[in-house]
């Protein structure tokens, strides 16, 4: 990735999860959990020691929702800061995360 990229938001159809690097890579958002079946096998709390997603990826924080249906809201809240809500469908906060420049970080590593 060009080093000025410091955030990927992707979506999906499975899942929502955040995930945030120590590495030089940018953090990651997957937001696809509004409406189709879902993945029921939850994602492994922490995750498996040495695991990487990609060669020279190393993670600092994760993230996830599986099995659960709502949406994700971004608030520019500075030049680089974002606030990051993960909503239900019945508009009850779920769990929130804070963008800094290429870093990210959530309240809860595992929402149930």
């Amino acid at each position: 990735m060009p080093k000025n990229v410091k955030a990927v938001l992707s979506g999906h159809i499975h899942l929502w999860q955040q995930v945030s690097f120590s590495s030089a890579h940018p953090t990651q958002f997957v937001s696809g959990f509004s409406g189709t079946a879902e993945d029921t096998v939850p994602m492994p709390q922490p995750l498996p020691e040495g695991g990487s997603p990609a060669p020279g990826a190393v993670v600092e924080q994760f993230s996830s929702w599986v099995d659960g249906f709502g949406y994700m809201t971004m608030e520019r809240t500075g030049a680089e800061q974002w606030a990051v809500n993960v909503w239900d469908t019945e508009g009850k906060v779920r769990n929130t995360c804070t963008l800094t420049g290429s870093k990210s970080k959530c309240a809860k590593p595992q929402v149930d």
